[in-house]
């Protein structure tokens, strides 16, 4: 048999019709991705909002077996609102009292740091000492949002981010479990319909469990970082402590990397305290991942710290502490849908998964 010559080519040809057709595929590309970038707040304020009534459905639904549900989802707001309110002004009122310190000490620790011997040349080639001066004189209009201009922007652009916030998450919590069936009516196949819903049950109660003993945790893990900055005599204990707390969320690595924040503050009083610090709560992080974290996968899902760490600095990347936690519940939420999915046996429906899950 004789093969197809050797210099056959294949030849590319441009009709009037495919090259309409790729340039349309082309800006379609660009409209969507710029909709897309032009929609991240919008889809951040839903994101929110729905973490927040995921968080509340269960309180909500407590508080309904006395009240009716447009009252029970009013009280668990006030609640809500009261008890973040009430560790944000604790944060604020702490720091403020605390500003004129860290004003104090920080520019002192970097004179100390550029006359050591280890690390004294490269901190007087970076100038460290008026770089940090200039840095904490500037700190007050950086926690206001710059000047006083800029500051009343920044408070108009967040009670705006808040409030739309706040009327999603009040439909949410308003239209309930209807929103996810009206959601699932669109589907045709009716077994298709029912094996998400399933999920979705099975799922959630594995999330809820698993943020309800994740929530102790960090609790835990903040109680503890307020007690040693206290006994350390350290700089806004109340906002390292938020801070270690909302990081041990992440499996096996939050508390450490988390109190590296607790380290850098202890620089300035001195070398060897930070570094006292630093093994003190890594020895905590081991009892964490030990003995805590082994107790809540056993009772309610096993979470891989690669995947939570990284959803964790993306979000505290883009939206600050806020940002960390929320991505972190997303990252946790879809870990129990995987975990739902796969847990069935050939055969189960997923019905009964759901119903074991719970």
């Amino acid at each position: 048999m004789e093969g197809p010559p050797a210099d056959t080519a294949t030849l590319l040809r441009f009709t009037p019709t495919s090259v309409i057709r790729a340039v349309g595929m082309v800006a379609g590309t660009l409209l969507v991705l710029a909709v897309f970038r032009a929609a991240t707040r919008p889809l951040g304020w839903l994101v929110v909002a729905a973490v927040g009534a995921a968080l509340l459905g269960p309180f909500v639904a407590f508080l309904q077996r006395a009240l009716p549900r447009g009252l029970a989802v009013v009280v668990a707001l006030l609640v809500a609102a009261a008890v973040f309110g009430g560790v944000a002004y604790v944060a604020v009122e702490d720091l403020g009292n605390e500003l004129d310190r860290v004003q104090r000490i920080a520019p002192r620790a970097a004179g100390e740091v550029e006359r050591s011997e280890r690390f004294g040349e490269f901190a007087r080639e970076i100038d460290l000492r008026v770089r940090v001066k200039a840095f904490v004189d500037e700190l007050p209009d950086r926690l206001r949002g710059g000047n006083d201009v800029a500051a009343i922007q920044s408070a108009a652009s967040r009670g705006v981010s808040f409030l739309i916030t706040f009327v999603l998450l009040l439909f949410l919590l308003a239209s309930g479990p209807r929103f996810i069936d009206s959601g699932l009516r669109q589907l045709d196949d009716e077994e298709q319909r029912e094996r998400i819903r399933s999920v979705l049950i099975g799922a959630y109660r594995r999330f809820w469990r698993y943020v309800v003993a994740t929530l102790g945790r960090g609790v835990l893990a903040g109680l503890f970082t307020y007690l040693v900055v206290r006994v350390a005599d350290l700089p806004a204990p109340v906002i390292l402590a938020v801070w270690v707390g909302a990081w041990s969320i992440v499996p096996a690595v939050g508390v450490a990397v988390g109190s590296v924040a607790v380290g850098l503050v202890a620089i300035p009083e001195s070398f060897s305290l930070a570094g006292w610090l630093m093994v003190l709560f890594i020895g905590y992080q081991v009892f964490d991942a030990i003995v805590l974290e082994k107790r809540i996968d056993r009772a309610t899902l096993h979470l891989g710290s690669f995947g939570t760490f990284v959803a964790a600095a993306l979000g505290l990347e883009a939206y600050g502490l806020g940002g960390l936690i929320v991505t972190t519940l997303l990252a946790i939420f879809l870990a129990a849908v995987v975990r739902t999915l796969t847990s069935a046996p050939r055969g189960v429906p997923a019905g009964e998964v759901a119903a074991e899950a719970g």
